[in-house]
């Protein structure tokens, strides 16, 4: 299953936001291959935006949607922010398997880049890691700019750590998840 966001029209509304960001060999739009675009969604390689963009790599091997296996105890989150200046992300969520992992303030929520780094975050069994930006000032004109305080600014599509090592990823099942989406 693969996350994306979608829109319509009603009266007046702008359309195209939010938008749905996909992995893609390219960036030129006539090198775009449906089969490719395709296979990105499938394959859960995707990012949902209200205006701010995450690169996120768990280990340096795995992308949104891929499995890395790691039974250390421990996956490094490699984590790049980004929003044009007048887009605020003041503070950003890691959940694993819905569960808030770490909740922490951007370092630059006015800047290009509000975050740059890379997190330890415990995994002890296998794991789905989802990571989600918010601000708190209204989007710039031109966006919709919807009630700041619920609306993330990004939401990726999971990575998966295999820690048991089997090579594929289990789901924890029968489980609730737990967060809060409260600046730290």
């Amino acid at each position: 299953m693969t996350g994306l966001v979608v829109t319509d029209i009603h009266g007046q509304d702008v359309p195209g936001q939010p938008r749905t960001f996909f992995a893609s060999a390219t960036d030129e739009p006539l090198g775009l291959r449906e089969e490719a675009f395709v296979a990105s969604l499938i394959g859960g390689r995707a990012l949902m935006s209200a205006g701010a963009f995450a690169r996120v790599e768990i280990n340096g091997l795995a992308g949104l949607g891929e499995l890395v296996t790691d039974t250390d105890g421990a996956v490094d989150l490699e984590l790049r922010i980004q929003a044009i200046p007048e887009i605020d992300v003041t503070h950003f969520l890691v959940f694993l398997n819905c569960d808030e992992a770490l909740k922490l303030p951007t370092t630059k929520p006015d800047g290009l880049v509000k975050y740059e780094g890379t997190l330890s975050i415990p995994v002890l069994e296998d794991a789905h890691i989802v990571v989600a930006g918010f601000g708190v000032n209204r989007l710039p004109r031109g966006l919709s700019s919807f009630n700041p305080a619920g609306i993330p600014r990004f939401l990726t599509n999971p990575v998966f750590a295999d820690a048991d090592g089997n090579g594929r990823f289990d789901p924890p099942g029968g489980k609730e998840c737990s967060y809060s989406i409260e600046p730290p």
